[in-house]
This record gives C-alpha cells, sequence and structure tokens, in this order.
C-alpha cells in the first residue's frame, strides 16, 4: 500500500504521511520498533482508536477526507485544502495505477536492534549457503492464497517441499507449527528460529498473530530469509520484491533443489 501510495505521490509532487496504527494487528508495536525509517515517507504512530475511528467512517460511506480526521489527529492539520486521503489498499492501487503500470517496492528494513539480532544469526548459520523455505498460513477463509489453516491444504504443501532431498541445508520461516515439524523431521540440516505457537486452529496451532515478540520475531525471520542463498518462497513475504531474484518457482519441482545445489555451496 505504501509503495503505491509512494508511486501517485512521486508523479505528482507530493509529500506522503503513514497513518500507523499501533493496534491488535501489529502486536501493538509502534513503527519504529518494527522497521527504520523509510527514506520519502513520514510516519505517525495512531492509536486502536481512531483506527476503529476511521474504519467505521468507511462503513458508514463511501469516501472519507481529511477534515473528517482533524478533529482526532492533529498532525492531519498542517494538510492544505484539497489534499489527498487514501484508506484501503485496492483504493491505493488504483491511485498508483493511473501514474504506472508497475511501480517501485518500497524497502522496509529493519529497526536497527532487530537488524543487529538477524544478521548475528545469519552469521552463526550461515544462511547465505542455506536454502531458505517460507509458507505463510493464512486464517482467512476467502484469501486466494494458500495453503489456509485446513490439514488437507497443509499436507499438501509439506508433501510438495520434502520433493527437495534430505541432505539440502534449509532455513524455514512459517507460522504453522505443522509445517515446521515436518519440515525439521525431513530435513537433517534445519534451521528456524524459535517462537511459539500459541493459536489453536483445525489444522493444528499455528503462530498468535496479535503477540509483540511474535511480530518482532516475524520481522527478524523474513530479514533472515531475505540472506538466504535461494528462496523457495509459498504465500510470499515482506520485502520479496527486492530478493525476487533469489525465489525459486514451482516449488514442488526437481528443478528447485537442482538450481540450489548448483548455485549454492553445501553446508554442513
Amino acid at each position: 500500500m505504501a509503495s503505491a501510495a509512494k508511486c501517485f505521490a512521486d508523479a505528482h509532487g507530493l509529500s506522503l504521511w503513514l497513518m500507523w496504527g499501533v493496534t491488535r494487528g501489529v502486536g501493538y508495536c509502534r513503527f519504529e520498533e518494527l522497521f527504520a525509517a523509510v527514506p520519502g515517507l513520514r510516519v505517525f504512530n495512531v492509536s486502536e482508536d481512531l483506527v476503529d475511528h476511521v474504519a467505521e467512517l468507511v462503513r458508514r460511506r463511501s469516501k472519507v477526507t481529511l477534515d473528517d480526521l482533524r478533529p482526532v489527529l492533529p498532525h492531519f492539520k498542517e494538510f492544505a485544502p484539497g489534499s489527498l486521503f487514501s484508506w484501503d489498499l485496492r483504493d491505493t492501487g488504483d491511485l498508483a495505477r493511473r501514474v504506472a503500470r508497475n511501480w517501485a517496492q518500497l524497502y522496509f528494513a529493519p529497526a536497527a536492534s532487530l537488524r543487529r539480532q538477524s544478521a548475528d544469526y545469519v552469521r552463526r548459520h550461515g544462511l547465505t549457503s542455506r536454502l531458505g523455505i517460507r509458507v505463510r498460513v493464512t486464517e482467512v477463509s476467502q484469501d486466494k492464497r494458500r495453503p489456509h489453516r485446513e490439514p488437507a491444504e497443509l499436507e499438501e504443501t509439506v508433501k510438495s517441499l520434502i520433493a527437495i532431498p534430505w541432505h539440502v541445508p534449509v532455513f524455514v520461516v512459517t507460522d504453522s507449527e505443522f509445517v515446521q515439524q515436518m519440515m525439521a523431521s525431513h530435513f537433517a540440516n534445519a534451521r528456524s528460529i524459535f517462537k511459539a505457537f500459541e493459536t489453536n486452529a483445525e489444522g493444528g496451532r499455528f503462530v498468535k498473530r496479535m503477540d509483540r515478540s511474535a511480530m518482532m520475531t516475524f520481522v527478524k525471520e523474513v530479514d533472515c530469509l531475505c540472506h538466504c542463498g535461494l528462496i523457495a518462497s509459498i504465500g510470499g513475504f515482506l520485502n520479496q520484491n527486492h530478493v525476487k531474484h533469489k525465489i525459486l518457482a514451482g516449488t514442488g519441482a526437481p528443478t528447485v533443489w537442482r538450481r540450489f545445489l548448483q548455485t549454492a555451496p553445501s553446508s554442513s
């Protein structure tokens, strides 16, 4: 969303401000606790009450203006009349498509403290010589991405990944305890950052989305993943466009592990 808005703002000589909701959806983390400053993006941490207020405005009518926010968000008093305000993902994408077919993706680097921790992990476990495996399991039933939190889809995902030979060194990033356990049992040399799986669902146990420590762990995991030699990704991950040259297509195909073995040194 921020990348699309930045594309439109740059094309029209506008500045871009981001309302970052300090909400349950991000474990009540402030932006700077997770990410470093992003050039060209000014971020304001706003309360969950304000986010709920704007969401209610959107539900009640199709158009929300900055004037609706001035009484509750003092920062926005600096905006001149006629300034733009975009709320959801779809509308922000529509703005970008008015000026460009493909817009550049912003890079959200981890906050300095998290980046130091991930850099240490990358060094100690030799992630540059490992195949990164990312499996994002969505809890939203309407989401077109797979897998969902359903046993059959999770088993299908695991089956595609164990086509990769057991001796390939891997680094695993997933929010499913079942997937992580299956990867650890198949690969002789698997690494993953320790985390708790505290949400129970039909497909097993999953990372608790609203947990503060889990949110910070996720940012570190993604940073580590981006340092892997190659990446097999199911479901996508933050900043993936900046390492797309490493991402393998057709995760279950033999070409995946053959390409990895040809390009990455072995790891013991």
